[in-house]
């Protein structure tokens, strides 16, 4: 049981560390501070500026695309430091992962710890992780033209495969937590539901990036009413959103629709999570009726923090610790949904001896 223990912890050190990622990733985008560093280099990119003629040159690098002459003409190279180690934290955290990854997975697999199903599912964690950090870029170079912000399409894609690497890696740890020692044989007459309740959150979810992706909060700031209008007259104009698409323009159609549907799903999530718990409230698996019971409580927390971030932003920028805090808690959210998703699935082999071939001997 030593090898499984060291297992599940580096596995929770690699959950633990994406969402600090997702939380970095949240500031940078927050403060504007994404288009600083103008270039790619994984290998030389390491280390930041080491000297004031370092600086220099990066500074001027950056005065070369569009955000600098269109927004920050005014900067000085200290306002510069400021939006780039953001994004230079962001990206050297991203390597540090790697790194965590990569060495304890060569010492386990050296001792045989790690058998064939789960070195399977960390070839999945690899090849998302590699498609994390392509995206990135992606969504990098789609604010380098004329338009000098992220295609918030392409932040949705950055999004959802931060959201898949930690669930993939939460799924992995889950039969090595479980307290129970035992199968868990589900709850078949629930799966519909909870099916339909994790498909309408991922939609939320991509709808939120949208709204991240516009600034959406910097121009909508009441609730339940959108600047005076339950339901704005600019909603749903045809042909704005494949503009949007191929343009990376973001127009004042596409940032009402994005804020009202993600307004108006987040009650309707929060109307199926009630009637997921109360369905689900007198199952006599205690552990799957409290995780129905924490996430009526997330999604609460979640609807909450949507709303203080929106009523505590203004037009010229929104709210940095309800933001990054509202972007966790879908991570959390959807971390629940894994739980219980597990809990309805038959189980073939007992969950005390998951991670390994060597546990099990």
């Amino acid at each position: 049981m030593t090898q499984n223990k060291w297992v599940k912890g580096w596995l929770w050190i690699g959950i633990l560390m994406v969402l600090v990622q997702v939380s970095i990733g949240g500031i940078t985008r927050l403060t504007d501070s994404g288009l600083s560093m103008t270039s790619w280099e994984p290998i030389k990119g390491a280390l930041p500026p080491m000297n004031e003629e370092a600086w220099v040159r990066a500074f001027d690098d950056y005065r070369r695309y569009p955000e600098y002459y269109q927004k920050n003409a005014d900067f000085t190279l200290a306002e510069f430091k400021g939006i780039y180690w953001w994004e230079y934290i962001h990206r050297a955290w991203a390597r540090l992962i790697g790194l965590v990854f990569f060495f304890p997975f060569v010492v386990f697999v050296a001792k045989g710890w790690i058998d064939r199903k789960l070195g399977l599912a960390l070839l999945g964690v690899v090849l998302l992780g590699a498609a994390q950090a392509t995206m990135g870029w992606i969504m990098v170079q789609s604010g380098m033209d004329d338009n000098p912000w992220v295609s918030p399409y392409r932040l949705t894609a950055h999004l959802f495969l931060a959201l898949a690497l930690f669930a993939l890696l939460y799924r992995m740890v889950l039969p090595v937590s479980s307290t129970s020692g035992k199968p868990r044989d589900g709850h078949q007459r629930f799966k519909t539901l909870l099916w339909v309740l994790t498909a309408l959150v991922l939609v939320q979810i991509a709808y939120g990036g949208l709204v991240a992706g516009s600034d959406a909060a910097r121009h909508y700031n009441t609730w339940p009413d959108m600047n005076g209008e339950l339901i704005p007259q600019k909603l749903f104009k045809r042909g704005m959103e494949w503009q949007t698409v191929r343009h990376n323009t973001i127009t004042p159609q596409f940032i009402v629709n994005v804020q009202f549907l993600h307004r108006t799903l987040a009650l309707l999530v929060l109307a199926l999570t009630a009637l997921f718990w109360w369905r689900t409230r007198n199952t006599l698996d205690r552990a799957f009726q409290r995780g129905a019971g924490a996430l009526l409580l997330v999604v609460l927390l979640q609807v909450g923090l949507g709303i203080g971030t929106i009523l505590l932003s203004n037009p010229q920028r929104i709210h940095l610790e309800l933001g990054v805090l509202h972007q966790l808690c879908a991570f959390l959210l959807v971390g629940v949904l894994v739980f219980l998703h597990r809990s309805t699935a038959p189980v073939s082999r007992p969950v005390s001896a998951p991670v390994s071939a060597g546990a099990e001997r």
